[in-house]
């Protein structure tokens, strides 16, 4: 996803915190179990309402969070779109009608950068499918909490056109915005799944992404020195290292960019892990 608005893998090693069903939560950060969802929508001090305009301006409500900001006819984000199942498991969930999701950030309470020995970021996510292609546009994405796309922006998974996809969104030195992106062959997207990338500040700053204990990917400044597969910024536009706040929200787009649009559906976030700052 980029914010005009806007990408699996087997078990990772031991060591993942993934609940057990009937857990009273299914989301960890930096090795903490989350408390069990609370009214008004709060939990773990993130915000079931987010704001995806970052220096855009916030709305005045949840329901104009994608007015006037993409494809009015999208569904707009609703904090009675999220809950906890039985499972522990956090839902968004797209509505009967199509018309209202769930997302929820950690804007404005928890940031997450990189380190030199590489922050690993990861979720494991369920997501429903029709005919083996992913339903709707699901995304669990990184973004900056400066300017955009200058500062970056990193989706971990989004579900483009069906299909599980990374990207690394950037400002290169001309001023101009550009994508760097893969695939996730591992899979098609379909269950459940772990997605995670190990992110690296230091001399040459970097974004790996694995699906399970193999790399399948790496964007970098220049691709020099590191194996393949790895593909460098067009101009040697050094990756951003952060901060960025976590986003995970589950839209439609009307079939711009989703997958098979299907309503009364949900994204199950299962996990979150990651060193915040």
């Amino acid at each position: 996803m980029n914010i005009k608005i806007i990408s699996s893998a087997a078990a990772l090693a031991a060591g993942l915190v993934v609940p057990a069903a009937g857990t009273a939560s299914a989301v960890t950060v930096a090795g903490q179990t989350a408390q069990a969802v609370t009214a008004p929508f709060s939990w773990q001090g993130h915000t079931w309402c987010p704001d995806l305009r970052g220096t855009y301006g916030s709305p005045p409500g949840c329901d104009e969070i994608q007015r006037a900001f993409v494809n009015p006819a999208d569904a707009e984000f609703n904090p009675a779109q999220v809950s906890m199942n039985g499972s522990g498991y956090l839902e968004l969930a797209m509505n009967s009608a199509g018309t209202e999701s769930g997302a929820f950030t950690t804007g404005g309470e928890e940031t997450f950068s990189a380190s030199p020995g590489g922050n690993s970021i990861y979720s494991e996510i369920s997501l429903p499918c029709t005919s083996s292609q992913i339903d709707n546009w699901p995304a669990f994405w990184l973004v900056t909490t400066g300017s955009w796309p200058a500062g970056g922006e990193i989706d971990a998974l989004e579900g483009l056109h069906g299909k599980p996809r990374f990207n690394y969104h950037y400002l290169d030195k001309s001023g101009v915005s550009q994508t760097l992106s893969g695939a996730w062959t591992d899979t098609n997207g379909c269950g459940a799944h772990y997605y995670r990338i190990n992110w690296y500040s230091g001399s040459d700053p970097r974004i790996d992404f694995y699906a399970g204990s193999t790399r399948v990917g790496t964007f970098a400044g220049s691709c020099t020195g590191l194996p393949s597969p790895c593909t460098a910024t067009d101009d040697g536009t050094p990756i951003a290292t952060g901060p960025m706040y976590a986003i995970f929200d589950y839209e439609n787009d009307n079939g711009t960019e989703s997958g098979p649009l299907v309503n009364g559906v949900s994204m199950e976030v299962q996990s979150f892990h990651g060193t915040h700052n």
